[in-house]
C-alpha cells in the first residue's frame, strides 16, 4: 500500500531521481549490463516521456487494483472450484471458466477507473514534465491549466473543461451500459 499512500510529489521526485540522465538508477543499470545506448534522459525524450508517466501512474495505483481484485476473488464461492476439481477440470480450465467470468465485472470497473484516473492525470504530468518535452506529454488537464493560469485565456480553459466533462460523461454512460449488460446475464 506504500505506493498508493505516498504523496504524488514524493513519487514524482523518486522517479525523477531514478531516471536522471547521468546518475539515475535505470541508466546506471543499463550501462552496467551493456545497454548503455539505451540510457537517456527519460523525461526529456519525446518518445518515452509519456510512457514513463503512464508507468508511474500504474505503479502508484497497483495496490488499489490488487485490493479490489483480491476482494472480488474472495467473493467467488469455493464450491465452484471444488465441483470443477471433482469433474476433472485443470487449473487453467478453472481460471477460464470460473475465475474470469466472476471477475469480469470488477475488471470492467477497474478499467473504467484507470481510464478516468489517467484522463484526469494532471499532477504526474505537471510535476514531472509540465506537459513537455514539446507537448509530448500534454494532456487536457495541463492544457486547461496552462490556458487559464499562464495565458489568462479563460475562454479556452473553460471550453477545454466542457470538452473534458463531455468526454467523461460519454465514457461513464458507455461504461454504465456495459456494466448493466454484465449484470443482466
Amino acid at each position: 500500500m506504500v505506493t498508493w499512500v505516498l504523496p504524488i510529489i514524493a513519487s514524482v521526485v523518486m522517479w525523477t531521481f531514478l531516471t536522471l540522465p547521468n546518475y539515475g538508477f535505470f541508466n546506471i543499470v543499463l550501462r552496467q549490463v551493456g545497454f548503455g545506448g539505451w540510457a537517456r534522459n527519460w523525461f526529456g525524450d519525446q518518445t518515452y516521456a509519456f510512457l514513463l508517466i503512464l508507468i508511474m501512474h500504474l505503479w502508484r495505483n497497483v495496490p488499489f487494483y490488487a485490493v479490489a481484485f483480491m476482494a472480488a476473488m474472495q467473493a467467488i464461492p469455493g464450491e465452484l472450484y471444488e465441483a470443477s476439481r471433482m469433474d476433472g477440470a485443470s487449473n487453467w480450465q478453472q481460471f477460464v471458466h470460473i475465475t474470469l467470468p466472476n471477475l469480469r465485472y470488477i475488471i470492467l470497473v477497474m478499467v473504467v477507473l484507470h481510464v478516468t484516473f489517467t484522463f484526469n492525470n494532471f499532477d504526474f504530468v505537471y510535476l514531472s514534465t509540465g506537459g513537455g518535452p514539446v507537448t509530448a506529454t500534454e494532456v487536457l488537464p495541463t492544457y486547461i491549466y496552462k490556458q487559464a493560469w499562464n495565458g489568462y485565456a479563460l475562454g479556452y480553459a473553460s471550453s477545454g473543461g466542457v470538452v473534458m466533462l463531455v468526454v467523461l460523461v460519454i465514457m461513464v454512460l458507455v461504461c454504465r451500459r456495459l456494466i448493466g449488460g454484465f449484470s443482466e446475464e
